[in-house]
C-alpha cells in the first residue's frame, strides 16, 4: 500500500471511515453505563461496585491518553491503532464471559485504554489535509466521536434490554473486529 503522503488531501471516504471507527471505538467506554443495574444483578455485586465499573473504563481511558498517544510519535500509528483494536474486541469478550466483578474490572481498564483510537485519526485528519480542510477534517473527525459517546448509550440501552448485557459486549467485540478489518484495508502506511 503506498504511502500517505502531507501535501496530498486525504481522502473523503477515508476522512468518513475515521469519523465512523472514531465513533465505534470510543463507544466502548460508554456501553456499560445503562446495564450497570443489569450486571450488577446477574453478577450479584453491590450498586457501589457495579458503579466502578464505569470509573474504571473512564481510568483505563485517561491512562490510554497518557501513555498509548504518545507512542504514535515513535511507532507506527496504524500497527498501534490495530493493536488497540485487537486488545478492545479481546476485552469486550472478556466482560461478556465474565463472572466476577473483578475480572470486569480489569478488562474495562484495558478496554477503555484500548479505546483511544480517535486520539490518533483526529492529528491524522489534520496532518494530511489540505490547509484549507484541515479544520473541517478535523471536525469530521471529531463529530464520528462525539456522535459515538451519545449513541453508544442509547444503543447498549435498547440491546441490554432485547438481548442481555452480555450480548452488548459481544456486539462490541465484533463491531472492532469489522473496524479492524476496514482499517487494514483502508489506512494507509503513515509514516510516524
Amino acid at each position: 500500500m503506498k504511502q500517505l503522503k502531507e501535501n496530498e488531501g486525504i481522502e473523503r471516504s477515508l476522512l468518513l471511515a475515521m469519523a465512523v471507527i472514531a465513533g465505534l471505538t470510543v463507544a466502548n467506554c460508554y456501553y456499560n453505563q445503562p446495564l450497570l443495574e443489569m450486571i450488577r444483578h446477574d453478577i450479584g455485586v453491590s450498586q457501589h461496585e457495579a458503579n466502578l465499573i464505569t470509573v474504571v473504563t473512564q481510568i483505563g481511558y485517561a491512562l490510554g491518553l497518557c501513555f498509548l498517544i504518545p507512542m504514535g510519535d515513535l511507532y507506527s500509528r496504524r500497527r498501534i491503532i490495530i493493536v488497540n483494536m485487537t486488545v478492545a474486541a479481546i476485552m469486550a469478550v472478556v466482560i461478556a464471559v465474565a463472572h466476577n466483578v473483578w475480572m470486569i474490572w480489569g478488562s474495562s481498564l484495558l478496554l477503555g485504554a484500548c479505546s483511544v483510537i480517535p486520539q490518533f485519526f483526529i492529528p491524522i485528519a489534520g496532518q494530511y489535509s489540505e490547509k484549507e480542510n484541515k479544520s473541517r477534517n478535523m471536525g469530521v473527525v471529531l463529530s464520528g466521536l462525539l456522535t459515538g459517546i451519545l449513541a453508544s448509550r442509547v444503543v447498549s440501552g435498547y440491546v441490554g434490554e432485547w438481548l442481555g448485557w452480555r450480548e452488548m459486549f459481544l456486539i462490541a467485540a465484533l463491531v472492532m473486529v469489522l473496524c479492524m478489518a476496514i482499517t487494514l484495508k483502508i489506512m494507509p502506511q503513515i509514516k510516524s
